[in-house]
């Protein structure tokens, strides 16, 4: 995703919720590191890190570093600010975050963000003050007795088809049909400006209704089990299977890892969470299954620092 804060950093004050998650798990580490002295962004690296690995895991390993970066981090708080007061409850919390996780899953499906899209709902089925809970719980029994609806899960399916010689296709019509060698195939192939993958929607660089952020970014699984990343140009379809036009990004020989100084265990994690890319000129066709994420994209010096959406389905 390529996001346009509508907020000014200068208001974080006034951030919901959403904004200030966006901010830790994805544009905080390129930024902090730009800004900050080399000890205070260094030191809030490890925080981010952590932050990032607990709130979904992919293994044990992850909720095992994300618990030592934190106990790191905590330990060295008092010494980076020169302020031993900072030693208060809420930076004393952190140290029991690996455990929540352990028990309950990372804090994408555990924290109130996960079910923020059904506040309207919920809220009309309380009236008053007392007794919310089982108010709640009462009326939803009920409409679920009496509207025992079966909810279909939505379709795999390409949304906003467009024709091969529309002139918003210009400037990548060559590259795609020397792609598509095979002129029989061009003409079975069929284009979309979206893909819907169940809950998830895919945006392309060509769909002119992103308004201010669009999910056109994606990671995804190269031939040799590596994870590229892309910008969507489009969407296609050939004989009922699905297949992804996207322009590509090289990672820069630069890394984030040499401008903090953490330990040395922890710089390659360091380096995939947030590698350092440049959009390149080559592009490539890529079935749908090898994408991993929509990503999100921000600016370092002269590349772009990328983070993976770990949880695209998450309400923002």
């Amino acid at each position: 995703m390529h996001v346009t804060y509508l907020d000014s950093i200068n208001k974080a004050n006034d951030w919901k919720a959403k904004h200030g998650r966006l901010f830790v798990l994805h544009l905080s580490i390129p930024l902090m590191i730009q800004y900050l002295s080399e000890s205070m962004s260094s030191h809030f690296v490890l925080y981010a890190m952590a932050i990032k690995l607990l709130h979904c895991p992919r293994s044990t390993d992850e909720i095992e570093l994300g618990e030592l970066l934190l106990n790191r981090y905590c330990e060295q708080a008092a010494i980076i600010y020169d302020d031993k007061s900072i030693e208060i409850l809420s930076l004393h919390a952190h140290l029991h975050l690996a455990e929540q996780v352990r028990t309950h899953n990372g804090f994408a499906f555990t924290s109130a963000f996960a079910f923020e899209s059904c506040i309207r709902f919920i809220k009309k089925k309380a009236h008053g003050s007392k007794n919310l809970a089982t108010q709640i719980a009462y009326w939803t029994n009920l409409t679920c007795m009496m509207h025992p609806n079966k909810t279909e899960l939505p379709t795999t399916t390409g949304l906003n088809q467009i024709d091969l010689l529309h002139t918003s296709i210009d400037p990548f019509r060559q590259v795609l049909v020397n792609l598509l060698v095979d002129k029989q195939q061009q003409q079975k192939i069929k284009l979309f400006k979206r893909y819907k993958k169940f809950f998830i929607t895919y945006h392309s660089i060509l769909y002119d209704q992103r308004f201010s952020c669009a999910s056109y970014i994606i990671s995804f699984e190269s031939d040799q089990q590596e994870t590229d990343y892309g910008n969507v140009i489009l969407f296609l379809s050939y004989h009922e299977q699905y297949f992804v036009f996207v322009q590509l990004y090289e990672r820069t020989k630069k890394l984030l890892s040499q401008y903090v100084t953490i330990p040395d265990e922890i710089n390659n994690t360091l380096n995939d969470l947030y590698p350092l890319v440049r959009l390149t000129n080559n592009y490539s066709i890529i079935s749908v299954d090898k994408i991993k994420h929509k990503c999100i994209r921000t600016q370092f010096e002269d590349a772009f620092c990328i983070s993976e959406d770990r949880v695209d389905f998450e309400h923002d």
